[in-house]
Formats: structure tokens, sequence, C-alpha cells
């Protein structure tokens, strides 16, 4: 998967090198991001790359780019077992931060209203993982269930980071996003979503997936 997102990249990096209305740009950006299926709260991150805007007509194009960018979110999740503490319950609390390497291919197309400065865009984004900035792992046992009987406890106990297991391979996901583009300089607001699991923690059945909001400035040349 690592090799087709190469591959990828540079064929469509090198195409239509010749084309008039084609133009490049700088992007640069914040995002919000959580996991869409568990408790867990918004944390903010930063994009940061280079596109190119292949024009297929008057009113539509293709775009496509590599970024990079950092998913945060602050996962807070209960789990049953762990480590061969069998119904033991836990709480995890984890400031997660992965550094993405993204590799868009979107569709995008400008509205006839405002002089064509409205414009939408969807399509995949390819994700490599190439670093793991998370940190405060705790764990908190809560209690022990025996059966009849449960012994509750609150204490915290630290761990350290190799509890934690981000999945630093390929994964795919879906953009979709609105902005204006007013002259060289587009705004927009986007909201992404992956299709595959991006982190796993040890042992346990906590495998999510990244839900990311954001807003986008990129300069044309």
């Amino acid at each position: 998967m690592k090799k087709m997102t190469l591959i990828i990249l540079l064929l469509v990096m090198t195409s239509h090198q010749s084309m008039a209305k084609n133009s490049w740009g700088l992007s640069a950006g914040v995002n919000m991001s959580r996991f869409s299926d568990v408790s867990s709260e918004l944390k903010p991150g930063f994009h940061l790359g280079l596109v190119r805007e292949r024009m297929l007509n008057d009113n539509s194009a293709l775009e496509y780019g590599l970024i990079a960018t950092s998913k945060r979110t602050l996962l807070k999740e209960k789990t049953r077992g762990w480590a061969g503490w069998g119904n033991d319950v836990f709480l995890w609390d984890i400031d997660v931060n992965i550094i993405y390497l993204q590799l868009p291919i979107l569709y995008k197309k400008y509205l006839p209203v405002y002089n064509d400065q409205i414009f939408f865009s969807v399509g995949p984004v390819f994700s490599l993982g190439v670093s793991d900035q998370s940190q405060n792992n705790q764990v908190r046992f809560l209690y022990r269930d025996s059966g009849a009987f449960n012994s509750k406890f609150d204490y915290t106990v630290l761990y350290e980071n190799e509890l934690f297991y981000p999945v630093l391979n390929s994964s795919v996901g879906f953009e979709a996003s609105v902005g204006v583009k007013l002259k060289h300089i587009a705004l927009k607001l986007f909201g992404n979503y992956d299709f595959t699991r991006v982190t796993e923690i040890a042992e346990t059945s906590i495998k999510k997936k990244f839900m990311t909001f954001g807003i986008l400035m990129t300069r044309y040349f």
C-alpha cells in the first residue's frame, strides 16, 4: 500500500505539466479531530503542503497534492479486560497526536455564481502515518468484576508510550469541502473521514478512525 501511494503521487504530480491553466499552490491551515465512534475530545492540529490544480474545463478541475497534517484528539475510553486482567474495567486517557503525509485527489467544481468564485470539491485521500507524537498515556483501574462481588478501586497508573500503538501505515479516507477563490487565494472549509482504522491500543478493543474538520487557505501561482 505504501508503494502504491507513492506511485500514484508520482504519476499525478508529473502529468499534464504543459497546460496553461494549471497552477501550483501553497496550502496552510488548522483542523480539529476526534474519533468517529468513541468518546473523545476535539484538539487542534495543522495542515501544510503543496497542491496542484489542473483545469479540466472552464469550471471544473482536478486538485491533488502532498499535505503534512497532524491529527489530535483526547481519547477517553473504558475497556473490560486488558493484558490478562480478565473482567477488570479500565479507563484509558490518552492525548493522541499522529502526523500524516496525505495525498488528496479531489474533483473540484466552480459554481456559476459570484463570477465562478464559489466551489466545492470531493474525493479520496490517501494517508501515510509518519510520526507518533502521542503523550500523557494514563490507565485508571476502575473496579474489579468478580461475579457477585465488585471491589472498587480508584487510582491512576502511568505507563510509557509503548502501550499506545498507532498504526503508522497507509489508510484511505474521503474528503468534502466548500470554499471561495478570489484571484490567486482560495479559502475552504473541509471535512475528512478515515475508512480504515488508524490507532490500536495494546491488548484492547480500541481500534478507531479519525473524523477531521478544518479550514485551509491556498495561495496559487
